[in-house]
């Protein structure tokens, strides 16, 4: 019951991560196609530099506001490459983890067939020893019966012989003999 209860837990939780893995893979594709493009970017604008964009500007606002521009697409960079990289991780980890699961209801399974099978052959020994049991006892049964029937011949022969061997006289008082056919006293006392 509990190995059937720990089937039931991991394909559940296996169907969970693969769903999770499912959404992360969407996830994953929608950042790397994002920093595909940004790098795209990147390359056609050529060897434009940082440096070159600030010395283009035309007062310090617009100086300020390049500065702050660049700063936000350094960082949006970064955190777009962090994302994607956590992303690939996460994707990693629960790959792992889904294949582990997987092995594990694996050897659930095989250790059910085997629980299975073991539970079958002992089912066919009890069978076997049943069976066994059952022709041992219809053999005691028949040497009980001739047990039985030989000691119904002993106790008839038993009573042919007293019958024939009793006197037809009786030779005794008012009471009778606590034996019949037997007549004589072996002890004198009283």
């Amino acid at each position: 019951m509990q190995l059937k209860y720990k089937m039931d837990n991991l394909e559940s939780s296996i169907i969970e991560l693969e769903e999770e893995l499912k959404n992360a893979q969407i996830n994953f594709d929608k950042q790397q196609k994002l920093l595909e493009e940004r790098l795209i970017a990147i390359y056609e604008a050529g060897e434009t530099r940082f440096l070159d964009v600030l010395l283009q500007s035309k007062s310090l606002s617009d100086f300020i506001s390049n500065v702050y521009l660049i700063s936000e697409i350094i960082k949006y960079d970064n955190e777009l490459l962090e994302s994607v990289e956590l992303e690939k991780i996460s994707i990693e980890t629960r790959k792992k983890t889904l294949e582990s699961q997987q092995e594990q209801l694996k050897e659930a399974r095989n250790s059910s067939e085997e629980t299975e099978i073991m539970l079958a052959n002992l089912k066919t020994v009890k069978n076997k020893y049943v069976s066994q049991l059952t022709l041992k006892e219809q053999e005691l049964q028949t040497t009980i019966e001739q047990y039985n029937n030989e000691i119904k011949e002993i106790e008839s022969e038993i009573l042919r012989l007293t019958y024939l061997n009793m006197d037809s006289d009786y030779s005794g008082g008012i009471m009778a003999w606590p034996a019949p056919g037997y007549t004589t006293i072996t002890s004198p006392f009283g």
